[in-house]
C-alpha cells in the first residue's frame, strides 16, 4: 500500500514558522537550521519591518535652495496680519494653497506662528517681511527676495519703503531686471503690466478695508512668460 501524503499537525506547524522566519531579520534568535535570510523587498510578517534593499529618499531641500522650472502654479498671498485680523486662513483660501506648487506671501504676516501655520498647507513657502511683522518675523525673514523660475525672475518686496507715490512704485523701484514683482503692504489687488514688468499685489484674504471683496492671487508661469490672476471672494 503507498505511504500516506498527509502532514502530521507538529509538520504543519515547523512548515508555518519556517515560512515565517523567511522574512525575519537576522538578529532574531532563532533555532538552529529553522532561519532564513530575510528577503529584499518583502515585509517582515511578525515585526512589520520592510527589508527593502533601498534607502528612504532624502527629504527635500528647503524652498530657498529649490531649482524652480515651468510650469508652475504658484499662490500668492499677502498681508494675512494673523491673529489680529483672522485666527486662520479663509478655508477657500486655504484650499486653493493646497493645490498650487509654492506659495509667496509678500509680508505682514505678523507671527511665526501664521508663516507655520501656511506651511503647515503643505507647499513650500517663501517670505518676505513686512512693517507689522512681530521681532522675530523680522529677525527670521528678509525684506526682498528674488525667485528664480527657469528663466524667469520674481521680485518679491512688501512695499512699505522705498521711492515713489505709490505702493506700486515703491515695489518697481526695488528691483532691476525682473519679469514681474509681488507686493503688498496697500491692501488693493493689482495685476498690471508696467515697462514690461508684471506688477501683482494679492490683496488681502483677511483685512480688505477700502476694497469690496477680500482677495488672494495665482501666478502661472510657463516657458512663454508670467501671468497673473487676482481671485477675490466675499466672507461672511
Amino acid at each position: 500500500m503507498a505511504q500516506s501524503s498527509v502532514l502530521s499537525p507538529q509538520s504543519l506547524v515547523l512548515s508555518w514558522e519556517a515560512w515565517l522566519n523567511e522574512s525575519d531579520p537576522p538578529d532574531r534568535p532563532e533555532r538552529p537550521g529553522s532561519y532564513r535570510p530575510p528577503i529584499p523587498g518583502r515585509i517582515n510578517l511578525r515585526t512589520g519591518a520592510d527589508n527593502s534593499p533601498f534607502p528612504p529618499l532624502p527629504p527635500p531641500p528647503p524652498a530657498e535652495e529649490r531649482a524652480w522650472a515651468p510650469p508652475l502654479t504658484i499662490g500668492v498671498l499677502a498681508d494675512t496680519h494673523m491673529p489680529s485680523r483672522a485666527r486662520e486662513l479663509p478655508y477657500l483660501v486655504a484650499q486653493a494653497m493646497r493645490a498650487v506648487d509654492l506659495i509667496l506671501h509678500a509680508g505682514d504676516l505678523t507671527t511665526l506662528d501664521a508663516l507655520e501655520r501656511i506651511r503647515r498647507l503643505g507647499p513650500p513657502v517663501l517670505a518676505v517681511r513686512g512693517n507689522m511683522e512681530s521681532p522675530d518675523v523680522r529677525m527670521r525673514l528678509p525684506a526682498q527676495r528674488i525667485v528664480a523660475v527657469g528663466s524667469w525672475r520674481i521680485g518679491m518686496v512688501h512695499g512699505d519703503g522705498g521711492i515713489g507715490r505709490t505702493t506700486a512704485e515703491h515695489a518697481r523701484r526695488s528691483f532691476h531686471d525682473v519679469a514681474c514683482i509681488i507686493f503688498g503692504h496697500s491692501h488693493q489687488p493689482m495685476n498690471e503690466q508696467v515697462e514690461g514688468v508684471l506688477l501683482f499685489n494679492p490683496g488681502s484674504p483677511t483685512d480688505r478695508r477700502t476694497e469690496p471683496s477680500f482677495s488672494y492671487g495665482l501666478l502661472h508661469v510657463t516657458d512663454e512668460g508670467v501671468a497673473g490672476e487676482i481671485i477675490r471672494f466675499q466672507r461672511d
